[in-house]
């Protein structure tokens, strides 16, 4: 339906064509290319508006979001914060993925705790190890 909607080169928006193949040789093409991605969908599924997993969109460059559900404080600077701890959405679930330094100079990471500190709850989100949903008494 669209191909009669979009022209070929007529500005910012591009009709892409259909390509059937194996996704891994057309994600390194397009990566290779210097592209955001591909996009893949289920042949079969109708198109919807709501995520249910029939579209994928695959990035050159993986990044993911993740919550931050806690920090440990530093043992070299008083006040500041040694690391920072993440957590990602599995399901309904935070999952406890690691900490990670947060590089910032010691002025920015007293500053973030000040604020992190005003967002304390009796019940932490994640414990390390373990899932948990978002409901902290129901950790498996």
């Amino acid at each position: 339906m669209l191909t009669g909607l979009v022209k070929a080169d007529a500005g910012v928006i591009r009709l892409s064509e259909e390509i059937e193949g194996d996704g891994d040789v057309l994600l390194a093409a397009a990566c290779e290319h210097g592209l955001e991605g591909i996009i893949g969908k289920k042949l079969d599924a109708p198109y919807h508006s709501d995520r249910r997993g029939d579209w994928v969109k695959i990035k050159c460059i993986q990044s993911d979001s993740f919550f931050i559900v806690g920090y440990e404080p530093s043992t070299a600077a008083r006040g500041g914060i040694g690391r920072l701890i993440p957590a990602a959405r599995k399901g309904n679930n935070l999952v406890y993925v690691g900490g990670v330094g947060t590089g910032f100079k010691l002025r920015e990471t007293i500053k973030l705790r000040k604020h992190l500190d005003t967002l304390q709850t009796s019940k932490p989100p994640v414990w390390q190890g373990k899932r948990c949903s978002m409901d902290p008494d129901r950790c498996n």
